[in-house]
């Protein structure tokens, strides 16, 4: 698996909280992005995690694409974030499902990300609670199961592009517009 972006904000937090579930499954997961701070140290311990580093946005996508099979968005649970994640929608998700491979969200229910997952069950995989014995059955599945890989991917991509198409977005926005007028 996959995570792009800075391991703040409690992202590292959950990250290491799925660690468990990553160990079982003999599941590797990739990070790219700042290196992570004392307080998810055991990223960057862990035998399962590679720290690739950072690389700007445009150049990262294909390492991802070539290196993982799924990207993840982990949420903390920590309810220091739940004023954050109920209101802040994850810039990230345009860009994992423009990758058209599977899309792994974890986190609380409140949390915007999986809010937008749970209305779009047949793009993403959602674990509703970032604990990694509720990861553990999904990625089992989705290691073994490569038409459900394929299936998310699929479904990923066809709303990337329908949903988060900067054309149609503005285009919706100038129908609104007109008929506020």
């Amino acid at each position: 698996g996959g995570f792009v972006g800075n391991v703040k904000y409690g992202y590292g937090e959950a990250l290491v909280e799925l660690l468990p579930a990553f160990e079982q499954t003999e599941s590797r997961l990739r990070i790219w992005g700042p290196p992570p701070g004392q307080e998810c140290r055991a990223l960057a311990e862990s035998a399962n995690v590679r720290l690739e580093g950072f690389l700007p946005s445009p150049e990262v996508w294909e390492p991802v694409k070539r290196e993982c099979d799924a990207v993840i968005l982990p949420y903390s649970s920590s309810k220091r974030m739940k004023e954050l994640y109920s209101y802040h929608f994850p810039s990230k998700l345009p860009e994992y499902l423009a990758l058209g491979m599977p899309v792994i969200i974890t986190g609380p229910e409140y949390a915007t990300g999986v809010q937008w997952g749970k209305g779009n069950p047949e793009a993403v995989l959602i674990c509703e609670n970032e604990k990694s014995n509720r990861l553990l059955p999904l990625l089992q599945v989705l290691k073994k199961d490569a038409s459900l890989r394929e299936k998310l991917a699929s479904r990923a991509l066809e709303i990337s592009g329908k949903d988060f198409d900067p054309t149609q977005i503005r285009a919706k926005l100038m129908d609104n517009y007109r008929d506020w007028e």
